[in-house]
């Protein structure tokens, strides 16, 4: 093992047997919350090995249901989706890894709204008993929070919901944020009906088009008329897909999801009822990434 990482450059060989840290050794240590996306990552590849299988039972056909995906022929876990399996209890390594990952997704500094939105003028209400910004699947809360740094002015709620157990432990949220534990496939909570912006980061690519419309179709029965969508993923080409979004893709697709391009996002709103108002670019970042607007049509 140490032979192999001596050229990952994870250690340097000293002398003939002798191995030593390199500047990039600490990265992996246990201080760091790296470990946890290699632990997060690795173990799906038991999935991976399966999607020939897989493809073979379906006749070559992508899934269509989070409940049933190569990842489920691998674990012998059919019915369940990949977010129930690594809830069950033993599970809690791999559980931890995966919140530390998605944790690490969004906290950087720059876990905010594409920059040319211009949040200020679009979602400027009159209300400050409204509702104004719901983080959807928030987890942590480090988007809320960085709104309600950067949009002060704005009058409005400001609102953290994600599942129970994930809400109990964003310890580091303000007090003037209202935290909701709360499943998305079940109705939206009345706290947030004719909210102004419902916002999804990084939500929706986790699930194919029939779990994706029942959490956007909850979303819709609670919104206003002027009630936005904000929609913050990536956004494939429809040629020319960069290397890192199409192993995203293939991620997904061991979960049963997918990551969309524009035309197949414009779809999935139209599906339930919603429209695309407009896309705001992020200028740099990991793949092809941008802010969708959407809004109720008619």
């Amino acid at each position: 093992m140490l032979r192999i990482l001596v050229h990952l450059n994870v250690f340097a060989e000293s002398s003939p047997g002798t191995y030593t840290t390199t500047s990039f050794s600490p990265v992996l240590s246990s201080a760091s919350p790296f470990p946890s996306g290699v632990i997060h990552l690795s173990h799906l590849y038991t999935s991976i090995a399966a999607i020939p299988d897989y493809l073979a039972q379906t006749r070559y056909k992508n899934p269509t249901d989070a409940h049933d995906a190569p990842f489920n022929l691998a674990f012998d876990c059919k019915g369940q989706t990949y977010f129930d399996w690594v809830a069950r209890p033993g599970n809690e390594r791999l559980s931890d890894a995966f919140n530390k990952t998605m944790e690490m997704q969004k906290s950087n500094d720059e876990a905010e709204l594409v920059q040319s939105y211009r949040a200020a003028s679009r979602l400027k209400q009159g209300d400050p008993e409204r509702v104004l910004f719901v983080d959807v699947g928030g987890s942590m809360g480090h988007q809320v929070r960085k709104f309600a740094e950067k949009y002060p002015s704005l009058a409005g709620r400001l609102v953290l919901e994600d599942l129970p157990q994930v809400v109990e432990k964003a310890v580091d949220v303000p007090a003037s944020i209202t935290k909701i534990g709360h499943d998305f496939f079940t109705p939206q909570p009345a706290l947030v009906r004719n909210a102004k912006a419902f916002y999804l980061k990084m939500i929706l690519h986790d699930w194919p088009e029939k779990q994706a419309r029942i959490i956007l179709s909850h979303i819709v029965d609670v919104m206003a008329d002027d009630s936005v969508v904000l929609i913050h993923e990536a956004i494939l080409p429809e040629t020319g897909v960069s290397h890192i979004d199409a192993k995203m893709d293939w991620h997904m697709f061991n979960m049963g999801a997918l990551e969309r391009t524009e035309k197949q996002w414009a779809e999935l709103a139209d599906s339930v009822g919603l429209k695309v108002n407009g896309i705001w670019w992020e200028e740099e970042g990991m793949g092809r990434r941008g802010l969708m607007e959407l809004s109720k049509k008619g």
